[in-house]
């Protein structure tokens, strides 16, 4: 990973592999940003566009219009332009009007932004446009600077121009009152879980019944496996997704009006018109709630809707050996059938000679006929003596990839298509879509390819030549190849409506994933895209497909304004622009009105199917049950340790929390601290031993003096950098090539500790100058240390800390897993153990073996390739009773169902990334009723985050509120005196 500076990325150690969003610290670049701007509205006024009868631009009354600055215009430098939505020029403010506003749009550049709407029919002359006026600026003094020049600049330049009501004189009481003290966004943080959970799936239930109304009556796919037994609600939802492609409904929002004459297309949002209909929305979004088969949906899907020419269940009715698969020699192809791909690329005279000379039917058009010579090949009716010989010869070599001519990449061809469907996940997933294929699809059905590595131009030349059916990608490594092959410009024009950088496409050698045209793209885990000012968004947004399929369970993460993203994936005209997308949704969601909401449950409606396992009819879920465990430390150095980080983290936070300047910019800093409190309620050996001596050294002198006198704010700051460790950044993603990799293929610099992937070190090694591409240090090659080694070295010195006479023993919490195992675990049942830290796996599956438990192990050190083999040796009857699971590697996208226990050894802030990891085992083909053990250290920091989650987790489940990054750190902080027990 590029480097980061503390207060864009927070991790959690070299020893915890599971960074995934989280309420305090999010892992993400860039995540604290808004991905809209925030907005204070100052200020509206009423103005006037002139020269409308030179432009062709039309703008109807209730129409968005965006303002463009024209400096270089030869009549008139102040001069403001007027476009309609569709970027069409309409006319521009009056003279005397723009010749104020100009010079402060100027000044103020993005900092100030002005949203136009035609209220009501003009003249043949002029328009009238009603404005209002926003700050974007990060800092109060700046948005009441602006506010002020507003007033006295502009409240003579039109008839009607005025300040809003809460705004005055004085922007201090509009955006300062949540900086002032925590408690006031705490207040407005405070929602009911349950209610809002509520409204989250009333949004979709409400249009469920209409939803599932005349769906196409469909076979479901012969290709899935005899065995395989699917719901009624998944029949359903295979039907809508198949309907959503094959026939759109027309997009909501547009209707057919008359203008002059002509047919126009109304969009009812921005009322503006246009000529052409909008663009059919040939996708979906699929939300059923985690564990009810969304992924053996889309199969469904896949297999149902393929290209034309392209019959999955003709394929499925065949026995392996007669259609053989493309890799084979030419011997062996001339001593066997034609492939498929042959017969389905021959020509129809052919494929009636062949039936001819078979003595079959020969009527019926290309599809018909290559079923029945499937057909006759299952028979034996057709033999290789049928097939003229051109089809047995070894096909030409594919042409070399090359780069399209475009200089930019904006074209999305949707028309000439290959079969192959793009998925896209996140590498924890990409396990689960091959197990998916390879239990529910009959084998040789589907082609499944992973791209990654260094064969990628080898996988794409495949899918060019038809070869793959599902092409698997990382988001990550989708990601590093839209670096590669894009740059991004800013348009040189100041646009009140702009929609920011534009992807431009660089000069390249080779062909890349964004020039192949493929059938479908799918996202899975689809809210990995939310912010749209990320590179996974501007990737995905790049790839060219005929048809998109979005899935999550959790369409809103943090606001509404989540949901852009999938709607800007999926094409959804006009909620593909952001500008457009915020003025109608999000703006009147954030103020209360119920417009907002109307609009959002009406685009959800159509694009949309969510399912969660209380609204099913008929389904019946086993029993789960959830029981929090409290353990008591007892006396030992587990103890002494927690008391040492609590007692002093506590005293330096007193201190520090006096200044709420100083407690904001430590924000990363205070939380990395409470990461380590953390650990140390899992295990003392979690903690370095250069920490843990520094922690009980520091208590020994602090808690005398904090007992004489309290500590002042730098004080505070002093202590807080006392207790600061090293850690270093875990998350597997190359520094030089950006992509994403497996430990077991990561290299660390011994000097600098550095990290990168083996390939790309090596060749820095042998063709640069043989320095670290971050820091510039000189290294030599046996500085470059495996992370499976290093790791391997730390664990050891882990372990002989407690050859120095530090009997840590076995940590409270895994006496009382190990107790419980014995009590509740019956023989023939199987077990998941999850927690975030891999080092505390490590110390459990020490204890494990020692007690002779069996297990098998996931985290972020195991290969893809690996997770399938263990977690098929877990599902197994007589497989290892236990599985060992990081959180982030196993929290989504896998099925452990075999196993009915699940025991969460630490807490996490977030209380749905747990409800992720307990719906591993609680899902449809459960058949053992679940029992779900939470264990918490008894008079900790645990027992106040279980609280915390219970007040606080609508923050994961889509709060429709708005906070900036500062108001969210100010919240938190204010939950950091409730965890901490500061009083107010």
């Amino acid at each position: 990973m590029a480097p980061t500076t503390p207060n864009m990325q927070m991790v959690e150690s070299a020893n915890d592999d599971s960074s995934q969003d989280d309420s305090f610290a999010t892992q993400q670049q860039g995540e604290d940003a808004p991905y809209f701007q925030n907005q204070v509205l100052l200020a509206k006024g009423d103005y006037l566009i002139v020269g409308i009868r030179y432009y062709q631009g039309v703008a109807h009354p209730g129409e968005y219009v965006y303002l463009v600055r024209e400096p270089s215009n030869p009549y008139d430098r102040n001069a403001i332009r007027v476009d309609n939505v569709h970027h069409q020029k309409i006319g521009h403010i009056k003279g005397t009007q723009c010749c104020k506003l100009a010079p402060l749009m100027d000044q103020y550049g993005e900092g100030l932004k002005i949203e136009g709407t035609i209220p009501c029919p003009g003249t043949a002359w002029n328009l009238p446009v009603s404005l209002e006026f926003n700050s974007t600026l990060s800092e109060p003094a700046q948005t009441m600077a602006l506010a002020k020049d507003l007033k006295h600049k502009l409240k003579h330049s039109c008839s009607q121009f005025r300040m809003e009501p809460n705004v005055g004189g004085s922007v201090a009481a509009v955006v300062t009152p949540a900086t002032v003290t925590p408690e006031a966004v705490i207040q407005t943080q405070a929602l009911d879980w349950n209610q809002q959970q509520k409204q989250l799936d009333d949004i979709f239930e409400k249009q469920l019944e209409s939803q599932l109304k005349d769906l196409p009556n469909l076979e479901m796919p012969s290709a899935f496996k005899s065995k395989l037994k699917l719901f009624d609600y998944q029949i359903q939802g295979i039907r809508f997704l198949v309907q959503k492609e094959r026939n759109p409904p027309p997009a909501p929002f547009f209707r057919k009006v008359k203008e002059q004459g002509k047919t126009m297309h109304l969009c009812e949002i921005t009322q503006s018109s246009q000529a052409n209909p909008p663009s059919p929305i040939k996708g979906s979004l699929l939300c059923d709630e985690m564990g009810l088969g969304k992924s053996l949906q889309a199969l469904g899907l896949i297999l149902l809707e393929p290209k034309a020419g392209v019959n999955y269940n003709a394929i499925a009715i065949q026995p392996p050996s007669s259609i053989v698969p493309e890799q084979q020699s030419t011997a062996e192809n001339n001593s066997h059938n034609p492939s498929l791909s042959m017969i389905q690329s021959t020509n129809n005279v052919t494929l009636k000679q062949i039936l001819k000379a078979a003595k079959l039917k020969t009527s019926g058009n290309k599809k018909a006929l290559v079923e029945r010579i499937a057909q006759g090949l299952t028979s034996n009716a057709i033999t290789r003596e049928h097939f003229p010989e051109s089809m047995f010869q070894q096909p030409p070599k594919s042409a070399p990839l090359v780069p399209t001519p475009q200089a930019n990449h904006t074209s999305k061809n949707n028309g000439n298509t290959n079969k192959c469907t793009l998925i896209v996940c996140p590498v924890t997933v990409m396990a689960n879509w091959t197990h998916q294929v390879q239990d529910h699809v009959q084998e040789g059905v589907l082609s499944l390819k992973l791209y990654h590595g260094n064969s990628r131009q080898k996988i794409l030349r495949k899918v060019l030549d038809d070869q793959v059916d599902i092409l698997l990608v990382s988001y990550h490594t989708l990601a590093a190849d839209y670096a590669k092959a894009f740059t991004n410009s800013s348009s040189s024009t100041v646009t009140s409506g702009s929609a920011g950088e534009e992807p431009v496409r660089k000069k390249a050698k080779t062909q890349s994933i964004f020039d192949i045209s493929f059938h479908r793209i799918i996202l899975d885990e689809a809210h990995t895209i939310r912010n749209p000012k990320a590179r996974p968004f501007k990737a995905v947004s790049e790839i060219q497909a005929a048809r998109r399929l979005a899935i999550t369970g959790t369409p809103f993460v943090n606001r509404s304004q989540d949901i852009y993203s999938l709607l800007s994936f999926l094409q959804v005209e006009p909620l593909n622009q952001s500008e457009i997308f915020q003025r109608a949704i999000s703006k009147p969601l954030q103020n209360g009105q119920e417009i907002g909401l109307t609009r959002l449950r009406t685009i959800m409606g159509f694009v949309s199917l969510r399912r969660s396992k209380q609204n099913i009819p008929g389904l019946t879920m086993v029993d789960k049950t959830v029981n929090l465990a409290t353990v008591e430390f007892g006396n030992d150095i587990h103890k002494q340790v927690y008391d040492a980080l609590y007692g002093t983290l506590r005293v330096a936070m007193t201190a520090i929390l006096k200044d709420n300047n100083n407690a904001l910019g430590n924000y990363y800093n205070i939380f990395e601290k409470l990461l380590r409190l953390r650990q140390a309620c899992c295990s003392g050996l979690l903690l370095t031993k250069e920490r843990r001596e520094a922690a009980l050294q520091i208590w020994k002198q602090v808690s005398s003096k904090s007992r004489e006198q309290e500590l002042s704010p730098e004080e505070g700051l002093k202590l807080l950098e006392k207790l600061k460790g090293e850690f270093t950044q875990a998350l597997p993603e190359c520094g030089i090539c950006l992509e994403e990799f497996d430990q077991t293929e990561g290299t660390i610099l011994k000097g600098c500790g550095h990290v990168f992937c083996n390939n790309c070190i090596k060749q820095v090694l042998e063709r640069s100058n043989q320095k670290c591409p971050y820091c510039r240090q000189k290294f030599r090659s046996e500085d470059i240390v495996s992370m499976v080694t290093a790791k391997a070295a730390a664990n050891k010195a882990a372990v002989e800390t407690l050859d120095e006479g530090e009997e840590f023993g076995t940590p409270p919490k895994i006496r009382a897993l190990l107790q419980t195992i014995g009590s509740t675990v019956k023989p023939d049942e199987k077990a998941v153990i999850f927690s975030q830290f891999t080092s505390y796996l490590d110390i459990i599956g020490s204890a494990m073996k020692d007690a002779g438990h069996e297990f098998v192990r996931i985290d972020g050190s195991v290969p893809s390739s690996k997770r399938i083999e263990r977690i098929s040796q877990f599902t197994q009857d007589g497989g290892p009773r236990f599985i060992l699971c990081s959180l982030l590697a196993s929290g989504v996208g896998i099925n452990l169902s075999r196993g009915n226990h699940a025991f969460l050894m630490d807490c996490w802030w977030n209380e749905a990334i747990e409800s992720q990891a307990m719906d591993r085992i609680h899902r449809i083909d459960q058949t053992r009723p679940v029992q779900v053990t939470k264990f918490i250290m008894k008079e900790s920091i645990e027992e106040r985050i279980v609280s915390l989650q219970q007040t606080k987790s609508l923050r994961a489940k889509g709060a429709m509120q708005k906070l900036t990054g500062n108001e969210k750190r100010q919240a938190l902080l204010g939950d950091l005196k409730g965890l901490l027990e500061i009083g107010n």
